[in-house]
């Protein structure tokens, strides 16, 4: 049996957001701190590869449904 890994995508403004977040810590903290909390965001992304239910969803994007998308290729 072979694991199924899964491709996650960004929208634009999830991108924006994070060189947001980072600018921010670099200006207000520290660039090792930005580094830090942008390679910890990306490696929780990186476990949706598998388990793309692993954690829960969030309760604020409640009204967005679900919001966990799943695309089949059509390749």
């Amino acid at each position: 049996m072979t694991e199924e890994n899964y491709d996650i995508a960004f929208t634009i403004q999830a991108g924006r957001d994070l060189r947001n977040i980072r600018q921010y810590l670099t200006k207000h903290a520290s660039a090792s701190v930005s580094q830090k909390v942008a390679g910890g965001i990306f490696d929780a992304i990186q476990t949706l590869a598998k388990s793309p239910t692993q954690h829960r969803p969030e309760p604020l994007l409640a009204s967005f449904g679900d919001y966990r998308v799943q695309v089949q290729s059509l390749l």
